[in-house]
């Protein structure tokens, strides 16, 4: 929207010319200027702001010398112009500037000299106000021939120029200049008096919508647009057009290049104006400080450029410079770092106080939106400046380094951590993936135990990731690796938004996207690092001392804080869940054993790597049918189920087989098979307990718990009731059939339910209640 609006300023100030324009008669100067159509009113941030807009003097960070010449349609009219701009501080700046304009034979010996004293004074961050006084003098070369009796072709005479810059906008410009206030007269020898320029107006406006690009338009006499591309630190391309508004005499157009090294600048123009000869133009320029800087810059050390890492770049310095003060007195310094084309402005460090001597500071960047969908590697200047107060006076001086900024997909491996910036939950794909996949699942997932509810999450996602396509692609070029102290890697990582698109991956490019899916739904993730290769763990949610709660042995799984995480190998995409957890148990195992097991939290690792994802095209993503995934959800539920029977084999049938009487193991017993699902089990291994004369408030409280949760409202109130008539102080019952009476909503006044209440059952369906929320005995 801005873009537009900067847009529409532009061609809105190059098409009211007709409105506003006088006729201007004044050459234009300088090859840059000219090269970009003389749209340079608004632009004005070099030593030809002198003459165009002095109000641009006081952007200047250094002593400018230009000099330019010309010979204007081939006729022999020269144009030569010198001019010099010196800053004394950072809001004030002054220049004096000459421009001859004649010819050179004996014939024809017509010049004009320009001799103008300008200053520009900056009043606020957005605006700036210029003048320049000038003195002219006109020699017509006619002395002497034949002429009336007091001719004179010989005069001179002072004006004043006024200009103006305001920045509403960053990288907006907008500049204005009245030329010849109230009109430029010249006094005659001979005493007359006449105006040779009359007073006019020049508009413009420049726009800066990156580092590269330069736009401007301008308004007199005539419109002008122009602009430069920057091809390179050291070349410029330039191009423009005008186009007189009085007179239809075709439009002019123009051409030219810029190259710069160090300090020296070279500029060339051609412009081409309809029936007349080619103007070519040269310009020079030299930049400098003829004073020596207080305080030297070294040699800055930068680090490469991650753009999956711009969030870390916030707090995280991206290199540092040492900083030298030669002066016998502390100076206070702001510091600023400029990166072309991944900046819109230079990142201001915080004012750092030098003391003399030596010391290294860090550099921080902020970067722009654009470094998101950087595609590929570029090798970057990068620019610094330093302005310091000495004497009252504000100096400056820089330095430029080289740095490389890596394509957005592109990751050093410096630690397992780093891949966490590629797992991005809040990602649109990955949060319409998720939903659409658990959804479906969540009959599955309500028929277990609360413990249970992660892992078959997690299950489900990853048995759809299979049936979706996803799958496992080694990357010859760049695989994970350890990474030695010394060792420099850089891989290239997929983000999960991509990946569901390319259904191709590797083994990081795996697991960003798993634990992307998994922390969208809640669960917590981890990185595990194995050598060659990346794999992930989840936390299940349950600790060691409610293993139980799971019915899967201990060995099944890694501990960490005393809570359990289930392994995951994710390049087995397109297999099963139980033999991608098997594997990984497998491999975890093995490193344990080795004493290589490396395990970072993802969440942990955010702190130092944030993610950050590249602006996609939103692409619909088709979740995978429930049908197709149950083929592989289906076999790992048996597995599952496998486990557990095993698990309370172990746990309980084995001891309860010795201990037939030890009636809370087999109240656990029971409350593990309710964690299967497996209700008609445990109402059975209930009846069988009530036959051997098991306590009635243990067998008809559970008893009770097991219709809650079937859904069988009316079974559960009738045997808690039973319970209570013959126990009235049995306070879990007492609370069951609270709990009872809340879901039929149907209390009498004693308490308990009404005879005449509808009965609730739903018979054989398990329903959202959670077992830990009830009373257990």
């Amino acid at each position: 929207m801005r873009n537009r609006l900067v847009l529409a300023i532009i061609l809105m100030l190059s098409t009211c010319g007709v409105l506003c324009a006088q006729r201007a008669n004044q050459q234009a100067v300088g090859a840059r200027p000219a090269a970009m159509g003389e749209a340079f009113v608004a632009v004005a941030d070099d030593g030809h702001a002198t003459y165009w807009n002095p109000a641009g003097l006081p952007a200047l960070q250094s002593q400018e010398i230009h000099t330019a010449t010309a010979d204007l349609f081939g006729t022999g009219f020269k144009s030569n112009y010198l001019s010099y701009a010196l800053p004394f501080s950072d809001r004030y700046a002054a220049g004096l500037d000459w421009l001859r304009l004649g010819f050179g034979d004996e014939e024809l010996r017509f010049a004009q000299n320009r001799i103008g004293f300008s200053s520009g004074l900056k009043i606020h961050q957005r605006l700036s106000l210029g003048a320049s006084a000038k003195w002219v003098d006109i020699d017509a070369g006619l002395e002497g021939l034949a002429a009336p009796t007091g001719f004179s072709s010989r005069g001179n005479g002072w004006g004043l120029d006024l200009g103006l810059l305001v920045v509403p906008l960053p990288g907006f410009t907008l500049g204005a200049v009245v030329q010849d206030l109230g009109g430029t007269r010249v006094e005659y020898e001979n005493g007359v008096d006449r105006t040779i320029h009359p007073m006019n107006w020049r508009l413009g406006a420049a726009w800066r919508p990156t580092a590269k690009w330069l736009l401007s338009s301008g308004v007199d006499a005539a419109a002008h647009l122009g602009g430069e591309y920057r091809l390179h630190p050291a070349l410029v391309l330039r191009g423009g057009l005008q186009r007189d508004l009085h007179d239809a005499l075709g439009t002019t157009f123009a051409f030219g290049a810029g190259v710069n090294y160090r300090f020296i600048q070279v500029d060339y123009a051609y412009a081409a104006a309809p029936g007349l000869d080619v103007t070519h133009r040269f310009s020079l320029g030299l930049a400098f400080n003829l004073s020596a800087s207080a305080i030297k810059i070294g040699e800055p050390e930068l680090q490469p450029i991650f753009p999956a890492l711009q969030k870390r770049y916030f707090d995280q310095p991206i290199g540092r410079v040492k900083l030298t003060n030669t002066s016998k007195e502390p100076l206070a310094a702001r510091l600023n770092l400029f990166i072309p084309d991944t900046m819109l402005e230079p990142t201001e460090q915080l004012e750092v106080v030098v003391a003399p001597g030596s010391e290294t500071v860090d550099l921080f960047a902020l970067f722009g939106q654009q470094l998101n969908d950087w595609p590929r590697n570029r090798m970057l200047s990068a620019q610094i400046q330093l302005a310091y107060t000495d004497g009252g006076r504000t100096r400056r001086t820089s330095k430029q380094g080289r740095l490389t900024v890596y394509k957005n997909n592109a990751m050093q491996w410096t630690g397992i951590g780093a891949a966490a910036a590629f797992v991005t939950p809040d990602d649109a794909s990955v949060a319409s993936f998720t939903s659409g996949v658990l959804r479906r699942f969540d009959r599955e997932v309500a028929s277990s135990g609360r413990a249970s509810r992660p892992l078959l999450r997690a299950m489900a996602l990853f048995d759809a990731l299979g049936i979706y396509g996803m799958r496992y692609l080694a990357d010859a070029n760049t695989p994970y690796q350890q990474i030695g102290e010394r060792e420099i890697i850089i891989d290239s990582i997929q983000y999960p938004a991509e990946f569901l698109q390319k259904k191709t991956g590797d083994c990081d490019d795996c697991t960003a996207l798993y634990c992307s899916l998994l922390e969208n739904a809640g669960i917590s993730t981890a990185l595990i690092d194995a050598p060659g290769h990346i794999l992930m763990a989840f936390d299940t949610g349950v600790d060691r001392y409610s293993i139980q709660n799971l019915g899967i042995s201990e060995s099944y799984f890694i501990e960490r804080d005393g809570k359990l995480w289930l392994p995951v190998e994710v390049t087995l995409f397109g297999q099963s869940f139980q033999r991608a957890w098997r594997t990984a148990v497998a491999e975890c195992n093995q490193l344990a054993a080795d004493d290589r097991l490396i395990v970072v939290d993802t969440k942990s690792a955010w702190r130092h790597y944030p993610p950050s994802a590249p602006a996609l095209e939103d692409r619909e993503i088709s979740i995978p049918d429930k049908g197709l995934v149950d083929t592989l959800f289906a076999s790992d539920w048996d597995y599952l189920h496998a486990l557990r029977e095993t698990f309370l084999e172990r746990e309980y049938l084995q001891q309860l087989s010795n201990s037939p009487g030890n009636y809370p193991l087999h109240s656990a017993y029971v409350y593990n098979l309710l964690q299967l699902g497996a209700f008609d089990r445990a109402l059975d291994h209930l009846a069988a307990l009530e036959e051997r004369g098991a306590p009635d408030q243990l067998v008809w409280n559970n008893r009770g718990i097991i219709f809650i949760l079937q859904g069988q409202f009316d079974a559960a109130a009738a045997t808690l009731q039973q319970l209570l008539a013959a126990y009235p102080q049995d306070r879990e019952a007492r609370a069951n059939l609270e709990y009872v009476q809340a879901q039929q909503g149907t209390v009498s006044e004693s308490g308990l339910i009404a005879a005449e209440s509808e009965s609730d059952d739903v018979k054989g369906e398990a329903v959202e209640i959670l077992l830990e929320d009830l009373n257990w005995k």
